[in-house]
């Protein structure tokens, strides 16, 4: 289903809040820690079949289960966006396949 997302370089992993997860049907894997701007917090390891992304298609991609957020937003970190050529310039963020 569409969802909302962030681009987020400094996350290791795609990050799905609870509500979100469960509404896709995912499964919460192992038990795992992560160290974010706030502290450490505990989630589950999933992994995502695809992700798409305009006309970019990505899978699997690992990813987990935030139960500490209850929003709708998902986090795109780098286990995404390591598949991925991404570029900034001004106002633009360019994302395309990489040059094989």
């Amino acid at each position: 289903r569409p969802v909302e997302f962030m681009l987020d370089t400094g996350a290791s992993d795609v990050s799905i809040p609870l509500p979100v997860a469960e509404e896709l049907g995912l499964k919460k894997g192992r038990p795992v820690t992560y160290q974010t701007a706030n502290g450490p917090i505990q989630a589950w390891q999933t992994v995502i079949d695809e992700i798409r992304l305009g006309e970019l298609r990505v899978g699997p991609v690992r990813a987990s289960i935030n139960p500490h957020d209850s929003g709708e937003s998902v986090l795109l970190g780098m286990s995404f966006l390591k598949e991925i050529d991404f570029s900034q310039q001004g106002n633009t963020l360019t994302l395309k396949y990489p040059d094989p």
